[in-house]
C-alpha cells in the first residue's frame, strides 16, 4: 500500500506486489514486483506493446506472470 501512497497513479495488477506504473512523459509501461525492499522489473514497453502483450486486462497479466514463473 505504500507504494499507491507515493505513486497514486500505480496500478496493483496481482497481489499487493505486482504493479504497472505509466511513465506518461515517456510513453513507457513499466511492470513491477516489489518484494521486502528490494524491486524487481519484469517488463517494460511502449503503450502499444503493453496494448499488444497485456491487452489492458489483469486476467491476462496473471496469466503472463504465471509463464514467466512469477506466480503460481
Amino acid at each position: 500500500m505504500e507504494v499507491l501512497e507515493r505513486r497514486p497513479d500505480a496500478d496493483c495488477v496481482y497481489s499487493n506486489n505486482i504493479f504497472f506504473f505509466d511513465i506518461n512523459i515517456h510513453r513507457t509501461m513499466a511492470l513491477i514486483l516489489f518484494d521486502e525492499q528490494e524491486a524487481e522489473v519484469l517488463w517494460v514497453g511502449s503503450h502499444a506493446a503493453y496494448d499488444k502483450t497485456f491487452k489492458g486486462n489483469k486476467r491476462t497479466i496473471e496469466n503472463w506472470l504465471r509463464r514467466q514463473g512469477k506466480i503460481k
